[in-house]
């Protein structure tokens, strides 16, 4: 039985992405910050689970984590990149400790979370990370100025992974996509939110894409809202 990693698994994406991976056989191993949302996720999950408080801001927080999962799971076959925040605000509207809260969490939280990971898939040769991003690190807009620097950040990031595994059975697989309905979005307003899509339906098409296929390779994933 496969082991997945899914950071932010509480509540939206990354608890759908949970369901998700639990359907495929795996164990799953939600990490969040808020205990009792990652305990509602893992008693709705078919299979194996296992719940992590952690601040991925924190380095030495995220290798604590990551040793008790090495010592409780015989590997970690997938990582999922997937905590983050939002505050979409102009550049003068933002202050410091809210530019280091998108920039720790949205970069540097999933860099610590990678470097815990990335040796032992190396030294097998294989495994998955898959980096939750949003078009956002495609497309930069002024009222959301250091989200998307952040998410460019996440996309460099991941796209030097991509680089740096490309000669190894390690596959990096970026997912970008629009505004879904979830709390990121939470002020915006009703008559927008029509047309975001729902985290259930993002999950279908990336792990569609996710799964293995015969003579098929999959690339980024592009989800426009209509």
């Amino acid at each position: 039985m496969k082991t997945v990693v899914i950071t932010g698994a509480g509540s939206g994406l990354g608890s759908e992405l949970a369901y998700a991976f639990s359907e495929l056989d795996y164990k799953v191993c939600l990490l969040g910050r808020t205990r009792y949302k990652l305990e509602e996720v893992s008693q709705n999950l078919k299979g194996k689970s296992s719940i992590f408080e952690v601040d991925i801001t924190d380095p030495l927080s995220v290798a604590e984590v990551f040793k008790k999962i090495d010592e409780s799971h015989d590997s970690i076959d997938c990582l999922v990149n997937n905590a983050g925040v939002g505050i979409f605000k102009s550049l003068a509207e933002m202050d410091n400790k809210e530019v280091d809260l998108l920039i720790d969490t949205n970069v540097k939280g999933a860099i610590y979370c990678t470097k815990e990971v990335l040796p032992d898939m190396q030294r097998r040769n294989k495994g998955d990370i898959l980096n939750i991003i949003s078009n956002s690190g495609k497309a930069a807009k002024a009222d959301e100025i250091i989200y998307s620097t952040s998410k460019f950040g996440m996309r460099g990031f991941s796209e030097a992974l991509t680089d740096l595994t490309k000669d190894t059975d390690i596959r990096v697989l970026a997912a970008y996509m629009g505004n879904m309905n979830t709390s990121l979005w939470r002020e915006d307003k009703p008559a927008e939110r029509k047309s975001y899509a729902s985290p259930k339906d993002m999950t279908k098409i990336i792990m569609d894409h996710f799964q293995d296929r015969e003579n098929v390779v999959s690339s980024d994933i592009v989800i426009e809202n209509q």
